[in-house]
């Protein structure tokens, strides 16, 4: 069912952008309370440390003032009771201030381990804040690679899926495979398709050609791995999904490659280093099997549910420095659609999309500008102002802090439909 603008003309993805609108709203003014929490730890550190030096300096100016007052008597004769009451004097005075000073910078210690703490904690904040949107959303042009592994004998299946986005973060997330699933477990060729078979030349024979080949039955084996993603597609086949077994590895497409090929696999997993060129009849047999896998697997990527590891421009994104600059790009990204939609649209306090359901009749989903900038409203001015490459406020004014909030407002129920 296609999207459109408010003014009815074509909108370019085909999912419900009101909805990513929320959750990337929501996701970037959490990295932001995080990118403000890392300041104010930064702050706080500073602080103890200059706290630190500032006591420090007052206790050595301390024992300074101290050694100056008992020099004369120090000097004295050093049978004399002056000398002597002096001498324990600073001894006594010493051991005072080592006390107080082995005190202090415990103290100064404990307050940089707890600010440590908070900055650590902080910083494992971001892969949550992340894994809320990313496991179930996608950022406009990101690309999803797959891979999937069927378990051995009762083993459950494992699945990952890796995205990129176009602005530098890359995500691995784990897929929760359901047990009532096709891919729960390993499929048989012959659940799928019947009578699959193909030429193969006979193991121990891989590289002869000719009366070599025979036709090999493959409604026995085991679908037990898989790899989809731009650039290749593969799947593994093996003759038993209770042990390790012998099967083929097919490569159905990859970048560097014009045609399937096919390679056997030992019983321990490593392949043969000879490969065989599928052509006409056996190569639209297995790319009719494989296209049947793919269409089982289509809904597996949308099961992603816990982020493993993130990186922003290569950085694991617990370690970039700053939050914010993550959150600006993560806007941008999706700002020019943002400002398309207020531009295409007749509303002058909404952002609003368009379904055609046909028979002449169209949904309308919207949501309110005020509700998108209320998200943002508590950060700090120079945080607020990342979104204003969202231009949501008054075109007259000052950007997206110049929109009305009201703090009795109902928020808008995107997906409440008003049909025309």
């Amino acid at each position: 069912m296609a999207y459109l603008y408010g003014d009815s003309t074509p909108f370019p993805l085909d999912d419900n952008f009101l909805d990513t609108l929320r959750a990337v709203t929501d996701t970037c003014v959490s990295l932001l309370k995080i990118d403000q929490g890392l300041d104010e730890s930064l702050s706080r550190s500073v602080a103890a440390r200059a706290d630190f030096d500032a006591e420090l300096g007052r206790v050595e100016a301390l024992a300074h003032s101290l050694v100056k007052a008992m020099e004369p008597h120090v000097t004295a004769s050093e049978s004399t009771s002056e000398h002597q009451v002096a001498v324990r004097l600073l001894q006594s005075a010493k051991q005072v201030l080592e006390a107080a000073r082995s005190e202090l910078t415990h103290r100064r210690d404990a307050a940089l381990a707890e600010v440590d703490n908070l900055t650590v904690e902080g910083r494992n904040n971001i892969n949550q804040a992340l894994e809320g949107f990313l496991s179930s959303g996608g950022f406009p042009g990101t690309v999803f690679r797959m891979r999937w592994k069927g378990g051995i004998a009762e083993e459950p299946a494992k699945a990952q899926t890796k995205l990129s986005t176009r602005f530098g973060l890359e995500a691995i997330l784990e897929i929760e495979v359901p047990l009532s699933h096709a891919f729960a477990h390993p499929l048989k060729v012959g659940d799928l398709d019947k009578n699959v078979a193909i030429k193969l030349p006979a193991p121990g024979s891989w590289l002869h050609r000719g009366p070599q080949l025979r036709r090999e039955v493959l409604d026995g084996y085991y679908v037990t791995e898989m790899e989809i993603s731009p650039e290749r597609a593969a799947m593994v086949l093996r003759k038993s999904n209770k042990h390790a077994s012998a099967g083929l590895e097919v490569l159905v497409r990859a970048e560097d490659q014009a045609a399937m090929t096919v390679k056997r696999l030992a019983e321990e997993g490593a392949p043969s280093t000879d490969e065989i060129v599928l052509e006409g009849e056996d190569a639209a047999t297995l790319q009719r099997l494989w296209a049947m896998i793919e269409a089982a697997a289509g809904d597996l990527v949308g099961k992603r549910r816990r982020l493993l590891r993130a990186a922003f421009d290569g950085v694991p994104v617990e370690e970039i420095e700053r939050p914010a600059r993550l959150a600006e790009k993560i806007v941008a990204s999706i700002a020019p659609l943002v400002r398309e939609m207020r531009a295409r649209g007749a509303s002058a306090t909404e952002l609003v999309l368009k379904r055609d359901l046909g028979n002449g009749r169209r949904e309308e989903l919207y949501v309110a500008r005020a509700e998108i900038a209320r998200k943002w409203a508590e950060l700090a001015a120079p945080r607020r102002a990342i979104f204003d490459a969202f231009d949501l406020g008054d075109r007259g004014g000052g950007g997206a802090d110049t929109i009305r909030v009201e703090p009795d407002d109902e928020p808008t129920k995107s997906g409440v439909p008003r049909v025309a």
